[in-house]
């Protein structure tokens, strides 16, 4: 059965911090990652797939490898921004790439061509014309790099590094002189992304929750557990969603996106379903009006492979029996 004493206190400690807490908006600063991470699909005959993929920096000859996993992808990490010759080990699949400070980009190979010609090429004139093309698949945003050269070259009418946005397609720039803000593909610079989760074992029994935050290029913020003690699987899943809107109100985040692998969760709060049992609908109630305290609250239903660092972090809950909030980032 649900401990009643012990539900209710988490609930009033949740819904006191909601009324304690402060409704400023603080702006978030978050840091750039300096490497850059390229990946990708290798296409080869069947049995003859390369094994790695090595890339060497063309100004500094440092060498980059990746394994090549049986169904031809792979991962090149921590890339310093540079030129780089991408090759595949053993044939003659090979491209030369520029990455840039904090890109994630995808580039695809072809090693099923003759020896001597890029995938997917064209002989013009004894010219070769690769039609391979890096596609930056971070995320779903609207996203350049401002170069060096521009910053130089570019007429502007203020000093603010800021403006340097309005180059990316899609930005808008706030007309507020005295708060310089942009928006780009829809999301706010605001807008942070929660994982959620709740775990129990024995449903009911031992239960915990978690809760990753990143920002809106996936850099992780925040990552937090805690221990419930013992309840059911439904009410642990409907704290984590309650501590993780109390979090986020706490550190001044005004919008918020949160993902969770529940379909029942999500579809009580989005209206989708009726809230029958007495004691979710208390926290239905209590998890509604957090989201009030938003600018913006969205609540969405994901995979479970996609929700893997919440569950990972609400199992540490159970396991541990203790409470841990870690920041990855400043906020």
């Amino acid at each position: 059965m649900v401990n009643q004493r012990m539900l209710s206190r988490q609930v009033s400690l949740a819904f006191a911090g909601l009324l304690g807490s402060t409704f400023l908006l603080p702006g978030m600063v978050s840091a750039q990652n300096s490497t850059a991470t390229l990946r990708g699909h290798i296409t080869a005959p069947q049995g003859q797939v390369p094994t790695q993929v090595v890339a060497t920096n063309t100004a500094t000859g440092f060498v980059n490898k990746a394994k090549v996993t049986t169904d031809g992808n792979y991962t090149l990490a921590g890339l310093a921004p540079g030129s780089y010759t991408i090759v595949a080990s053993g044939s003659n699949a090979s491209q030369t790439v520029s990455v840039q400070v904090g890109q994630s980009l995808t580039l695809n190979l072809d090693a099923t061509g003759p020896a001597g010609a890029p995938a997917n090429a064209t002989n013009l004139t004894g010219v070769t014309v690769s039609a391979v093309a890096l596609v930056e698949t971070r995320t779903s945003e609207v996203a350049t790099n401002v170069t060096r050269k521009q910053i130089e070259t570019l007429p502007q009418n203020e000093r603010n590094f800021l403006d340097f946005a309005k180059l990316v397609p899609g930005v808008i720039m706030s007309r507020d002189p005295n708060s310089k803000t942009f928006s780009a593909g829809g999301q706010s610079a605001e807008n942070v992304n929660v994982f959620i989760d709740g775990a129990s074992l024995g449903n009911p029994g031992p239960a915990g929750v978690g809760a990753f935050f990143v920002d809106t290029q996936g850099h992780p913020l925040l990552r937090l557990y805690k221990y419930l003690g013992e309840t059911t699987n439904n009410v642990a899943e409907y704290l984590a969603l309650v501590y993780a809107l109390y979090e986020a109100r706490n550190r001044g985040w005004s919008r918020i996106a949160v993902k969770t692998d529940s379909e029942l969760l999500a579809c009580q709060l989005n209206g989708q379903y009726k809230v029958r049992d007495e004691t979710l609908r208390v926290l239905h109630d209590v998890a509604a009006t957090f989201q009030q305290a938003f600018a913006t609250c969205t609540i969405e239903h994901v995979p479970r492979e996609q929700n893997t660092q919440a569950d990972r972090l609400a199992g540490e809950a159970v396991k541990s029996r203790r409470d841990r909030s870690l920041v990855v980032r400043p906020s």
